[in-house]
This record gives C-alpha cells, sequence and structure tokens, in this order.
C-alpha cells in the first residue's frame, strides 16, 4: 500500500485531532493543486474506517468532477483494494443506481465506494438520500457555490454523518 508524504500525514493528522477534539465531522483541505488532495482524502476516510466506529461494509460517496472520476477509481484500489468501488458510466446512470442498492446475501452493501461527477446529483438525488452515507467526499467543491442552482441543493439534500470538501 502506498503512503503519505510527511506533509500529507501532518495535514491528516490535523484534520483528525481537530475532529476528535471539537466532534465537527466536515473538513476542507486546500492544499495547491498537485499536493494530494486525492489521497488525503482517501486516507481520512481509511482512518476513519479503522477507527472501530465503522465496519467495513460503510458507504463512501466521492463527487468530483467527470474528468477525474477515473483518477478516484484508481487511487482508491491502489490504496484499498479491499473496498469495492463502483464509478457511474455517464452513458448509462441505471448501472451505478443499480449498485447503490445491490447487496450480498446477508444484506451488507456490495459496493463500498461510489464516484460520480457533480452534473449528475440532480438526477440521482432521490436514490442518493436512500444510502446511509458514512462519508461524502466533494471534489473540486466550488461546483456547489451557487445556493440556488439545482445541483447545489441536490448534493445538500443527501443525508451525510460525515462529510470532506
Amino acid at each position: 500500500m502506498p503512503k503519505l508524504y510527511g506533509f500529507q500525514s501532518e495535514g491528516v493528522g490535523q484534520i483528525l485531532n481537530n475532529q476528535y477534539a471539537t466532534g465537527e465531522t466536515s473538513a476542507l483541505i486546500a492544499d495547491d493543486m498537485g499536493l494530494g488532495k486525492t489521497v488525503e482524502g482517501i486516507a481520512l476516510d481509511l482512518n476513519r474506517r479503522r477507527s472501530g466506529k465503522v465496519d467495513y461494509t460503510a458507504q463512501t460517496l466521492v463527487v468530483t468532477q467527470t474528468s477525474v472520476m477515473g483518477s478516484w477509481e484508481k487511487h482508491y484500489n491502489e490504496w484499498a483494494p479491499w473496498l469495492k468501488v463502483v464509478t457511474i458510466d455517464r452513458k448509462n446512470r441505471q448501472l451505478f443506481i443499480n449498485a447503490l442498492k445491490a447487496r450480498t446475501g446477508n444484506g451488507s452493501p456490495v459496493y463500498q465506494v461510489f464516484v460520480c461527477h457533480w452534473q449528475v446529483l440532480r438526477f440521482i438525488a432521490d436514490e442518493l438520500k436512500e444510502v446511509t452515507w458514512f462519508h461524502i467526499i466533494g471534489d473540486e467543491i466550488q461546483n456547489i457555490k451557487n445556493r440556488k442552482a439545482q445541483q447545489t441543493r441536490s448534493s445538500r439534500s443527501c443525508v451525510r454523518p460525515s462529510r470532506l470538501g
């Protein structure tokens, strides 16, 4: 499994320490481009999973730009190969929706990480609301800055005990 650079590890540690001290569940990673915010987000997700508060079946939603959905899937597969990742197919949303509802024989979710793009939120908001998300990661969060936009309202309607921007 890959390792974080020192500055990434320090940043993740600061977020976790702050969240444990204050009870705050949201965080914003505002590092410059190219410094590894994606892997920091994944490291936070994995750390929270290992903290003992949830089991491996907890579900994470990653909402990002269409152009980097594959990168998120690749990084999750490198950092956490035991988690099953599904990325939305832009031409067939139904496959993603089916994956949201898929369960094993004992009722556990088949997939633990769901990667989709900002624009699709307004079309699948109802299906996303049905899931109790362990973690929501918003990549390029400026995509929901217009409070009146349907995309923004859809993103806020997802139930989320913990989120990361």
